[in-house]
């Protein structure tokens, strides 16, 4: 991933009014929260314990 940054460092082209680089990260932020939401869910370690 490191190598491919600088190719992707441009602010062309946007992608819902942001540079590509700032909308892939954050689309990576909400990604890997609802992975581990869905992981948290599954465990079975967790079950019987409500967080409130």
């Amino acid at each position: 991933m490191c190598v491919l940054l600088p190719v992707a460092n441009r602010i062309e082209p946007y992608i819902l009014g942001v540079p590509f680089l700032l909308f892939w990260i954050a689309v990576w932020m909400i990604l890997s929260s609802v992975i581990l939401l869905i992981v948290y869910k599954l465990d079975p370690a967790n079950e019987g314990s409500e967080v409130e």
